[in-house]
């Protein structure tokens, strides 16, 4: 299975999975941002006004954070029980990847390496091929379509609020 998501040319590979975790976090983020743009807007219109122009600038980490409590005054947490843990995860392996250079794969430990450089100093770390796979072909998608979900279920229900 790891070499589904790591093949045979390492470098190709490592950039095409740079190139899909990337995208899924931009996807991820822009969901996201509706969700919680959704709970503190007036209307439609405003929220989007908030998503692009307010919660655009805020960190990842403390939207992730916000959207966990609108999760829980909404009693949804139950619901979407993985969507924070998961959004987190997701975006931890953004940065990493986003900051680093493939430093090979080693077929023993089905581990895909990487090394950065931060404050000056090198960094390494190590992804097991299968906990990537899990989290970006199995679990990011599962929470994109709950993020989706979500925009709706946070949004108010009344029509005045759609129409603008």
């Amino acid at each position: 299975m790891s070499e589904m998501l790591w093949g045979t040319s390492e470098n190709r590979t490592f950039n095409r999975l740079r190139a899909e975790v990337l995208e899924l976090a931009v996807r991820l983020e822009h969901l996201m941002g509706g969700a919680i743009s959704a709970g503190y807007g007036q209307n439609a219109s405003t929220a989007q006004e908030l998503q692009s122009e307010v919660f655009g600038r805020v960190p990842i980490s403390q939207r992730i954070s916000i959207l966990g409590r609108i999760l829980e005054n909404k009693d949804l947490i139950g619901r979407y029980a993985f969507v924070v843990p998961v959004l987190s995860k997701t975006f931890d392996l953004r940065n990493d990847f986003a900051h680093s250079l493939s430093d090979g794969y080693d077929p023993g430990s089905r581990s895909i390496k990487l090394v950065s450089m931060r404050k000056g100093k090198e960094e390494r770390k190590s992804y097991d091929a299968l906990y990537l796979y899990w989290l970006i072909r199995e679990q990011a998608p599962v929470v994109e379509r709950e993020l989706r979900e979500l925009y709706f279920l946070i949004a108010p229900e009344s029509q005045s609020w759609h129409e603008d």
